[in-house]
């Protein structure tokens, strides 16, 4: 795969807790075909921040939620699920419906409390809210 593809993005910007995007995450509507010759497209998210949390908003219409999986590894968070492709025989006059491997990933703050972060869907928008813990201050560490 041609480097190039791949773009390291900055979904809060101007903001410092998001950080960067991992770079395997690819930009908005962004489709990159693997070695394999299978597509990857990017899923749609929204982020937004306020006193208590980040909210995450994902665009996963015509997909069962049972179906998407979503990770946490390290500081990383990852959502994904593939569509299988319908073709029933058809002939298409226009096709814009596509199966495939949808996934997005972003770099979790620091603050984020991970044992409490929840997934709701409705009407096709997975949220995912990753509540601030409040409580978490730096630590001082004194040298012996």
């Amino acid at each position: 795969m041609d480097p190039r593809l791949f773009k390291r993005l900055t979904p809060f910007s101007g903001y410092t807790p998001l950080g960067s995007v991992i770079p395997y995450d690819l930009p908005y509507n962004a489709t990159i075909v693997t070695g394999e010759g299978y597509e990857v497209t990017s899923i749609p998210m929204n982020l937004s921040e306020d006193e208590t949390g980040y909210y995450a908003e994902f665009q996963i219409n015509g997909v069962d939620p049972e179906q998407v999986d979503i990770r946490i590894d390290d500081t990383y968070i990852t959502v994904s699920y593939e569509r299988i492709e319908r073709n029933n025989g058809k002939t298409y006059l226009n096709k814009e419906i596509y199966g495939g491997l949808f996934i997005r990933s972003f770099l979790l703050p620091s603050q984020v409390n991970t044992e409490r972060i929840e997934a709701f869907y409705n009407n096709g928008i997975l949220t995912l809210i990753l509540p601030k813990n409040i409580n978490k201050k730096s630590k001082k560490i004194n040298i012996s």
